[in-house]
C-alpha cells in the first residue's frame, strides 16, 4: 500500500500505513489520501524569508522562518482581529489567516469560529496593500475512519 501511495503520489506520500495498524484477521483496509500542493499567486521572495519571533499563548514565543512581502490582497479588520485571504495560483483556493489584535485573544477568536463568523469576514474583505508575514508551514491531518465513518451513517462494516 505505501508503495502504491508513493507512486501515486511522485514519492510525496511515502509512509502513510504503519504496519502496527494492520492484523491479521483484517479484510479491507481503506485508504485516502490527499495531497494538495499549490503555488501563492504571488511568491514570497526567497531572500524576504528569515528567523523571526512568533508569538504563542501564554505569553511564549519561538523563533521560527518567517516568509515576508508586501501584496495587495482582500482583507478584514474587526473590532479585536484582522484577517486575510492569500489566493493560490489559478484563484480557485485562497487561505485565510486570522490574527487577534491582542496576544491573549486567540482563545476568544477560537470560540466564535463557525461558518457565520467566515461568512460575515468573506462578506467585509477589501482589497488592501499590506506587508505580510506568515510563518513557513505546512499542513498534515489523520482521521480515524472507525469513528468518523459511522457519524455519517455507515455502520455495519465494522461490525465483523
Amino acid at each position: 500500500m505505501n508503495r502504491w501511495v508513493s507512486k501515486q503520489t511522485n514519492g510525496k506520500i511515502q509512509d502513510l500505513i504503519n504496519e502496527l495498524w494492520l492484523k491479521p484477521d483484517m479484510v479491507m483496509f481503506i485508504i485516502n489520501a490527499i495531497y494538495f500542493k499549490a503555488t501563492w499567486q504571488k511568491q514570497f521572495p526567497i531572500s524576504s524569508t528569515r528567523k523571526q519571533t512568533f508569538s504563542l499563548p501564554n505569553n511564549k514565543t519561538t523563533t521560527v522562518e518567517m516568509m515576508n512581502t508586501k501584496l495587495i490582497v482582500s482583507c478584514y479588520r474587526g473590532s479585536d482581529f484582522s484577517a486575510i485571504a492569500l489566493p493560490f495560483k489559478g484563484e480557485n483556493f485562497d487561505i485565510v489567516f486570522v490574527l487577534p489584535h491582542k496576544i491573549e485573544g486567540l482563545a476568544k477568536i477560537e470560540a466564535t469560529l463557525s461558518p457565520e463568523f467566515f461568512r460575515d469576514i468573506f462578506a467585509g474583505f477589501n482589497l488592501r496593500q499590506v506587508n505580510a508575514s506568515i510563518p513557513k508551514f505546512k499542513l498534515e491531518s489523520e482521521f480515524d475512519l472507525k469513528q468518523e465513518l459511522p457519524k455519517l451513517g455507515v455502520k455495519d462494516i465494522f461490525n465483523h
